[in-house]
């Protein structure tokens, strides 16, 4: 039954750090090709993307307490590594 509780618990920290993930992607697109005027927004808006996704991948390993192997806690660091890459992508579409 705990085992159930926890993996449940982790479940839906890891659809919203693959959530988080997809945003900062989709933010990291509108900053590079959106207007110029909306660069900002959608900079800041990959930055809070990338926290969040970060934030749920840490509840996921907080919420299991298993080997470092679990399949949804690499899931888990994956979708992260995701957001932080279009985190860095969004940055550097400003022009300098």
């Amino acid at each position: 039954a705990l085992g159930q509780v926890l993996t449940r618990a982790a479940e839906i920290p890891l659809a919203l750090a693959e959530a988080g993930a997809d945003v900062a992607c989709l933010a990291a697109e509108a900053a590079d090709r959106g207007a110029p005027d909306r660069r900002g927004d959608a900079i800041t808006a990959a930055l809070l993307a990338e926290a969040a996704a970060r934030a749920a991948a840490n509840l996921v390993a907080v919420n299991l307490t298993v080997t470092p192997d679990d399949e949804r806690l690499l899931r888990a660091e994956a979708v992260t590594s995701v957001a932080s890459a279009a985190a860095r992508e969004a940055l550097r579409s400003v022009p300098t």
